[in-house]
């Protein structure tokens, strides 16, 4: 999706006033999740300042959203490119449409402990100026369930997580990618791209062996036509995971496996 969102971020650059409005207006059509928006701020910051209706737009990707599906990108794509969440909200200073939103909002920003009363204070034209803002709602349940995972001490639950709240991988705190049976709950839901991404490493810790459940499963996801088309996976990322599975070893570090 690079080419497209560098397409986008020139338009919004350098087109005139009806091509850049067209531009603001297509962003969550072309920066679909949270590390395409991260690849558009660093395209776009490279290529101009951040005007108001650069702003609008970015604001607007967080406000059209749903709270659980908000929750979802925060939660799974943290940072990207030097970016993350946090700073495209200072930026853009959305006006949350509901406590739920804001709720959301404040644990970018603040974490947990920003949900409660505050009171912030800042310099207005040399001036301090104090605010006060009232206590929001609760966090979505997925949020609540990664905050949950770091402090988790068993194996078990972390499973519970991911099993109740669909934890995706990126928010399962890393000394647990060393055990099967957290790769195994994952592998339910995985995505095809992390599926592909993370074949050898489930290969090395057992998962998957000839005639297991795991690879029975990972068959089935890799030989549906509408799931992969779903999934937009390139013919060309299919070959390359083929050669590099098959090879028993990545280009990079001491990962090894026995192709099943």
């Amino acid at each position: 999706n690079d080419p497209a969102i560098f397409a986008l971020a020139l338009v919004a650059a350098h087109g005139n006033a009806e091509a850049k409005a067209k531009a603001f207006a297509d962003l969550p059509k072309v920066c679909r999740i949270g590390t395409h928006l991260f690849h558009f701020a660093e395209y776009v910051n490279a290529l101009r300042g951040w005007g108001r209706g650069l702003r609008h737009a970015v604001g607007r990707w967080y406000l059209q959203r749903e709270p659980d599906d908000l929750a979802l990108q925060v939660v799974k794509y943290q940072q990207r490119d030097r970016w993350s969440h946090g700073d495209l909200l200072r930026l853009a200073h959305p006006k949350a449409p509901s406590r739920d939103h804001e709720a959301v909002f404040r644990w970018i920003l603040s974490g947990k402990d920003g949900l409660g009363d505050r009171t912030v204070t800042r310099r207005v034209k040399g001036e301090p100026r104090v605010a006060n803002y009232a206590a929001v709602g609760e966090l979505p349940a997925l949020i609540t369930a990664f905050e949950q995972a770091k402090k988790a001490s068993t194996k078990q639950e972390i499973v519970r997580l991911i099993t109740e709240h669909d934890l995706p991988r990126e928010a399962i705190p890393t000394q647990w990618f060393d055990e099967p049976l957290v790769w195994e709950a994952l592998l339910q839901r995985m995505p095809l791209t992390a599926l592909v991404r993370n074949l050898g490493k489930m290969t090395s810790l057992g998962l998957v062996q000839p005639f297991s459940d795991a690879a029975k499963l990972i068959v089935s996801k890799l030989s549906d036509a509408q799931v992969l088309k779903r999934a937009r996976i390139h013919p060309l990322a299919v070959l390359i995971a083929e050669k590099v599975y098959a090879q028993g070893h990545g280009g990079k570090g001491s990962l090894t496996w026995k192709p099943v």
